[in-house]
């Protein structure tokens, strides 16, 4: 008679266990790409700030007298002149910056953590969920400081020109959507 081995099993569930949470959740992620956009203070004078620009940058509108940087302005203009500028594509990019976050983080810290576990407790935090589902610069800025960070660490490991480069451009393009990107 053939007996179950218990830590076979265990083995097979912590290794497919959070690859299922990960799809359950974007799965989720996803759908919630379907439902309206979720509008707050700051997301209207992002939009009004792309509208003003759409519009030849008229002195006289409110929009002139915004401080907000431009970078997600420039996404979302981005968007709206490839006729993209919807709560789906808005939203989902938004899940795919937070995706490539994440990814980031793994290869700065290698085989220290696990892709899996790392997405699940990302996916899985009320930070994630609501700055990826509220359009807001915050995802484009975690996307591009993560980023600058894994080709400055690349560059210090391997010394390779092009991963400086690339570490400078993510930089710049943090900086152009969170103030704080002076920062990195």
């Amino acid at each position: 008679m053939h007996q179950n081995n218990p830590s076979a099993n265990t083995g097979i569930l912590r290794s497919v266990l959070p690859q299922a949470i990960v799809l359950v959740l974007l799965g989720l992620y996803v759908a919630n790409c379907l439902t309206p956009l979720r509008l707050n203070n700051d997301t209207v004078r992002y939009i009004n700030i792309k509208e003003w620009l759409e519009a030849g940058s008229p002195a006289d509108n409110p929009a002139a007298q915004e401080f907000l940087p431009y970078g997600y302005v420039w996404f979302l203009l981005l968007l709206s002149k490839l006729h993209l500028a919807k709560s789906f594509f808005i939203t989902f990019i938004q899940l795919l910056y937070f995706i490539g976050s994440i990814i980031f983080i793994k290869k700065i810290f290698g085989t220290a953590i696990r892709l899996w576990q790392l997405m699940a407790l990302c996916l899985l935090s009320w930070a994630g969920m609501k700055f990826v589902l509220t359009p807001l610069s915050e995802m484009q800025f975690l996307f591009f400081s993560m980023g600058a960070l894994y080709f400055f660490h690349d560059w210090q490991k391997n010394a390779r020109p092009v991963q400086l480069i690339w570490a400078i451009v993510f930089c710049a393009a943090a900086m152009l959507t969170r103030t704080i990107g002076f920062l990195l």
